[in-house]
């Protein structure tokens, strides 16, 4: 039987050669089973280190399988990998969430980043102090940081935002509403050209001639409000 002490030695550096974040290895493990691989959870259906349930990330696998450091460490990561792969950016504790799919993903993530924080503090999160990885490349999603392949955490996501959607989208486009030369559904916008001629005579005019601008700004939406009378008037 391994003490904690080995457990958290073991994921470090199971994490390290696979290239992963061993704070967030680390704060996840201790989160789901504090470093227990024997730990039982959800009335029997999860078990191990990452309380991989069996009939979800452990489907198929045998109590011994879900019980083993290693094994359930790399799957940890692989599951890690698959959301920063699919573009979903966020906390480390929001990641590992979307990973493990806990039944409160915000507790969790809360409670994952304030673990991750500490054992970042502490380089391996094991007491050793800095940490170093194998030369090359750290996987995407991931930056190099004092030698070690840590997770880019480059914006927050919208709140509620899952793997697949558009992280940090504003919720305009979230909902499929869009700005710029088309309104909802795609359709065009019939003002954008009148905007971008009123823009390109703005720039033309120049800032120290405000008041022509205004004047020509008036002028061009009379003409079209005149011309739009004129074609109705034939029609």
């Amino acid at each position: 039987m391994l003490s904690v002490e080995e457990i958290r030695q073991r994921i470090a550096e199971l994490t390290r050669g696979a290239g992963g974040d061993p704070a967030l290895a680390l704060a996840a493990a201790q989160q789901e089973s504090g470093f227990d691989p024997t730990a039982v959870g959800d009335a029997g259906h999860s078990r191990g280190l990452f309380q991989e349930h069996n009939r979800g990330a452990g489907a198929g696998l045998s109590d011994a399988e879900r019980s083993d450091v290693a094994g359930s460490t790399r799957r940890f990561l692989e599951r890690v990998q698959r959301v920063i792969a699919s573009g979903f950016r966020g906390t480390p504790g929001e990641i590992a969430a979307a990973a493990q799919r806990p039944a409160d993903p915000k507790a969790y993530a809360r409670a994952v980043d304030a673990l991750y924080a500490r054992y970042s503090s502490e380089g391996t999160g094991i007491g050793g102090g800095p940490v170093s990885t194998p030369q090359g490349d750290c996987p995407p999603g991931f930056v190099r940081r004092n030698g070690v392949c840590v997770i880019a955490i480059t914006q927050r996501p919208t709140p509620g935002a899952l793997p697949g959607e558009t992280p940090g989208a504003s919720s305009a486009v979230q909902s499929g509403r869009s700005t710029g030369a088309t309104l909802d559904f795609g359709i065009p916008n019939p003002f954008d050209p009148l905007a971008a001629a009123i823009d390109r005579f703005r720039g033309q005019v120049g800032s120290g001639t405000r008041e022509i601008a205004v004047a020509g700004t008036v002028l061009l939406i009379a003409g079209v409000l005149a011309y739009g009378g004129v074609r109705s008037v034939l029609d």
